[in-house]
């Protein structure tokens, strides 16, 4: 078995305008990520993954950024610089391949056949009538209408390497997510890419709607349901991604006009219970999700069993067991409406991990080769006999034999 490095490794995606605001300006920056380097590795990452910060060719505002809305290129060397004493690795998005039709550079290439911008676009006829090279269909989930199937993928290349970076937006009825269709999509990625590719998951990112929001519940069994959805994504076969704000449970916000748009996942980090959630001293650029006086990020790291710590805890058992990075997955009970169940297995160590994705008590037959598992990590208290497992509303727990 053959020990890659970034296969083992957390990545942690960070937007900065919500990240964390150092300035007072209302919109997060550099050096306000550098200044939560200490909180990074508290929750054990490995690698940040910053949403472009260099000036673009887009006017759209997830893209359309300029370095010196952020800070200053001296910013980001200490950015890099602090990241690599706390042992983090830095990976920035740059969209190179995103200009806007009023973009000057773009307008003046069609002035003459010598214009200097000619060579910064790749003019080429499609075939058969179709677009030249690859196109990413965009097609945002509104929160408040039918959902459709809908899917976006990046692919990075990294030598002989290829990693897929797939987001799933799943088929929700009357609010309910279809958890069969979750799951062949989900696995669908295993079986394309076994042994010529990997996988890198994660359930959001400032596209979309909080993952709580959108595959667990707000209320009663948020805490719950964000350990849950945690619990799936980390023990699958690839690199988990969590995005800001996951690793505290982080909702939707209550304002109608921000649940109907992308901006579920953009609202300002939570860090404490003080105005504007610790995000900022001024004005924040979009308004604070009004939960941040419970739900943040220093009432978290204060309580042992809080989202945040268990996350910690995933992010461990990750280095400590290579099962869950190289073992390989195997789906079980495909058709299921309220459980996502799989095993792991490498070697001589198998893990059965299940998670209940139901307000409902959910109680499972044992497979037989785990009756004598025990529990690896559990998000509540788990009931277990030989026979069955009795899974409490968004529960999970994953259980590891020995053969």
């Amino acid at each position: 078995m053959e020990r890659v490095w970034w296969k083992e490794a957390v990545v942690y995606q960070i937007y900065p305008r919500s990240f964390m605001d150092s300035s007072g300006d209302g919109i997060g920056d550099i050096k306000g990520i550098t200044s939560k380097m200490g909180y990074l590795k508290e929750l054990g990452i490995d690698v940040i993954w910053l949403y472009p910060v260099s000036e673009s060719l887009s006017d759209d505002d997830g893209y359309g950024i300029r370095m010196e809305q952020f800070g200053a290129l001296e910013d980001f060397d200490e950015l890099l610089l602090s990241a690599h004493r706390y042992g983090i690795k830095t990976v920035v998005d740059f969209v190179g391949n995103i200009a806007s039709g009023g973009q000057s550079w773009y307008i003046e290439r069609r002035t003459d056949a010598d214009n200097l911008y000619r060579d910064y676009y790749i003019r080429r006829p499609g075939k058969d009538g179709r677009e030249p090279g690859a196109v990413i269909q965009f097609r945002h989930m509104d929160v408040n209408a039918e959902r459709e199937h809908t899917r976006t993928e990046q692919t990075v290349n990294r030598k002989d390497q290829t990693i897929h970076l797939a987001d799933q937006t799943i088929h929700l009825t009357d609010g309910k997510i279809n958890l069969p269709e979750m799951k062949r999509a989900l696995t669908k990625w295993l079986e394309n890419t076994e042994g010529t590719a990997w996988n890198g998951f994660f359930w959001g990112n400032h596209e979309q709607p909080r993952s709580v929001s959108r595959y667990g519940e707000e209320g009663e069994y948020r805490e719950m349901s964000a350990k849950m959805l945690a619990t799936c994504l980390h023990m699958m076969q690839g690199t988990p991604c969590i995005y800001q704000g996951e690793e505290l449970g982080m909702t939707n916000p209550s304002s109608e006009e921000i649940c109907s748009s992308r901006d579920n996942a953009r609202t300002p980090f939570q860090w404490n219970s003080t105005a504007h959630g610790g995000f900022t001293t001024g004005e924040p650029w979009i308004q604070v999700n009004p939960n941040y006086r419970t739900v943040n990020a220093r009432e978290q790291i204060e309580r042992q069993d809080s989202v945040f710590r268990y996350y910690q805890s995933l992010i461990r058992l990750r280095k400590e067991y290579p099962v869950i990075v190289y073992g390989s997955f195997e789906l079980l009970y495909p058709d299921s409406a309220e459980i996502f169940a799989y095993i792991r297995a490498l070697e001589d160590e198998k893990l059965l991990v299940l998670c209940n994705f139901t307000p409902e008590l959910q109680t499972i037959h044992t497979p037989q080769e785990f009756y004598k598992a025990y529990p690896v990590i559990t998000s509540c208290t788990v009931p277990k006999t030989n026979q069955t497992i009795i899974l409490p509303p968004y529960g999970a727990a994953v259980y590891l034999t020995r053969f």
